[in-house]
């Protein structure tokens, strides 16, 4: 399947804008809260207004944006990942993108948030139960505390690809280019959905409380990951329009009113705010993608995205946390903090890809 130029543009903005959202916004906005997370004392008097506040305030979040730019582009591709593929095949390559360059960042993280606890005199609240459950990216099926927050996209995204697993295993890969298939797929996550919230308010299944709430959560999210499907079977001319705008205005109707049933109530309304400029910007995108062509500098920062989403939240909270506290101004601050997670990214990135390539060869070797 021919690389499609500006999914790497779209990549590039939604990591720009998380990156934007967390530098200049959520870290200032909401100083106290962060310094709790990163387990560091918060510095007392910030001589910096965060630029997104009036944002912030009015609940648009950018982060979001781009978050909800990473759930589109995985619906969008997913037919570029089971092409000639297996289920099995599918679901291997999926865990190898996945979990090599999160356990490695993982690692990175621990380190960090322990040396910060050590530095600012606080107890390192993390037990090995804990620290093993969020390496195997379970937190909510347990319901344990995210080591780093910015995970819970990873959580959703895994139950997609064993989606996508189940569905080529019981039926046909065209099935995701049929229609009434995806709108049938929507309306029984959302009835899924109702049913969760459901038994979340009800008390005899409270001991099986994060277990639900991790299906109620999941939910959600993976009724607009569908709208990414969509895009994908009009932009190949799989659907006609007036089939692909049946199909998109009923699945963004079912995620909205998901939202407003449950179960994070303080999340609907940047969520649903955020996710709808995403879905306005890929649309855009999608429109203008003759426009789009091959930039070093885009496929650089695409190919990257991943590491860098990863290791940016925690670790450049702590690093500009640090930085402040030496005086140095807040642009260059940012500025410094930016330019090493790239950096780490890339090393991290590049080191991820010759251990793979490394062991791929040595497995052929065996035999």
């Amino acid at each position: 399947m021919k690389r499609i130029m500006f999914i790497d543009y779209l990549r590039s903005l939604a990591i720009t804008l998380v990156l934007i959202e967390h530098y200049f916004g959520i870290f200032w906005f909401y100083h106290d809260s962060i310094a709790k997370d990163a387990l560091f004392l918060p510095i007392k008097n910030l001589n910096f207004k965060s630029p997104l506040e009036f944002l912030l305030i009015n609940q648009i979040n950018l982060g979001y944006i781009g978050v909800g730019l990473f759930f589109l582009i995985s619906g969008f591709v997913v037919f570029k990942s089971i092409e000639k593929r297996t289920a099995k095949q599918y679901l291997t390559r999926r865990f190898i993108r996945i979990y090599p360059t999160y356990f490695f960042v993982m690692i990175i993280t621990l380190c960090f948030l322990f040396l910060s606890a050590h530095l600012n005199g606080i107890k390192f609240p993390f037990t090995w139960k804990n620290i093993i459950i969020n390496f195997l990216l379970l937190q909510d099926w347990f319901y344990v505390q995210l080591i780093e927050q910015a995970n819970w996209y990873l959580q959703v995204i895994i139950k997609f690809y064993f989606l996508i697993g189940l569905v080529l295993i019981f039926f046909k890969k065209r099935i995701l280019e049929d229609d009434k298939s995806i709108l049938k797929f929507g309306i029984f996550l959302f009835l899924f959905h109702l049913l969760t919230n459901f038994l979340l308010k009800k008390t005899v299944y409270k001991i099986y409380y994060g277990i639900i709430f991790t299906f109620a959560y999941s939910s959600w999210y993976l009724i607009f990951i569908l709208l990414g499907i969509c895009l994908y079977n009009f932009y190949h001319n799989k659907w006609t329009k007036t089939i692909f705008l049946y199909n998109f205005l009923l699945i963004l109707l079912l995620f909205i009113v998901s939202g407003l049933i449950g179960p994070v109530f303080d999340l609907t309304k940047p969520v649903i705010i955020g996710f709808i400029f995403s879905l306005i910007i890929f649309i855009i995108f999608l429109i203008l993608e003759s426009k789009f062509t091959y930039s070093k500098t885009i496929n650089f920062i695409s190919r990257i995205s991943y590491s860098i989403y990863l290791i940016h939240r925690i670790n450049g909270y702590i690093l500009l946390n640090f930085f402040i506290k030496l005086n140095i101004k807040p642009i260059l601050a940012i500025t410094f903090v930016t330019a090493i997670v790239v950096i780490l990214s890339y090393v991290i990135d590049l080191f991820i890809r010759r251990l793979l390539l490394s062991l791929k060869v040595s497995l052929k070797s065996l035999g």
